[in-house]
Formats: C-alpha cells, sequence, structure tokens
C-alpha cells in the first residue's frame, strides 16, 4: 500500500477508486470468502492467511463491486485504507506467546536489528 493506492500481488488500485473498507476474521472471513462472495469480485486469496478485507471499487467504468484480499491484520489494513480505527467484525481469542502475557500488538510482526 502506498499513499496513491492499494496493491494486492500484482494488481493496484488507486486510493480515489477506494470506497468503503471492512475486515474480517475467524466465521465471518470465512463467510465472506464462500456463501457471501459475490462472483464479479477480484479475490486474492492465501489458505495459510484467515482474516480478509473487503475493498468497495468505486469506479464506474470498473464491473467489480469489490475486492476481497487475504491479510495477516485486517483491522490495521482497514485502518491504513480509511483513517479510522475500524476493528474486524470478529476477532480470534488472543492466546498467549512466548514470553508471558497476550495482547494486540504481541501479533503484529516485528524487525529485530542487530
Amino acid at each position: 500500500m502506498t499513499e496513491t493506492e492499494f496493491r494486492a500481488g500484482r494488481a493496484h488500485l488507486p486510493r480515489t477508486a477506494v470506497g468503503a473498507v471492512e475486515g474480517f476474521t475467524g466465521a465471518a472471513a470465512t463467510s465472506q470468502r464462500g456463501p457471501q462472495l459475490d462472483a464479479r469480485a477480484w479475490t486474492l486469496f492465501r489458505g495459510y492467511v484467515h482474516g480478509v478485507v473487503k475493498v468497495e471499487v468505486r469506479d464506474d467504468a470498473d464491473p467489480t463491486p469489490y475486492w476481497l484480499v487475504s491479510v495477516r491484520h485486517p483491522d490495521a489494513v482497514t485502518r491504513a485504507l480509511t483513517g479510522s480505527a475500524a476493528t474486524p467484525r470478529q476477532r480470534p481469542a488472543l492466546t498467549p506467546r512466548r514470553g508471558g502475557a497476550s495482547s494486540p500488538t504481541q501479533d503484529l510482526p516485528t524487525r529485530r536489528t542487530s
């Protein structure tokens, strides 16, 4: 994602064409990928990534109603695209990780510097 476009794989959508954005996890994400999926939607799924983001396409010349893209952190992508504090529709329970207590920030990737 850049300031001017949203990228998924090799595809890109200008930020000016981005409409409503929703993040989904758990059963809600499964439903979006299955029974609720519009056949005209553009999709990019990764089987090992469980969350999805649904991005409405606001372009009268484009017959695609929305993009549905697998993402690890739907809430972070939703915030980045909308600038709001939206959260995904269903969050999985946090599980303890190495080192003790669980927190939402522990699920975010970190880069170590040596």
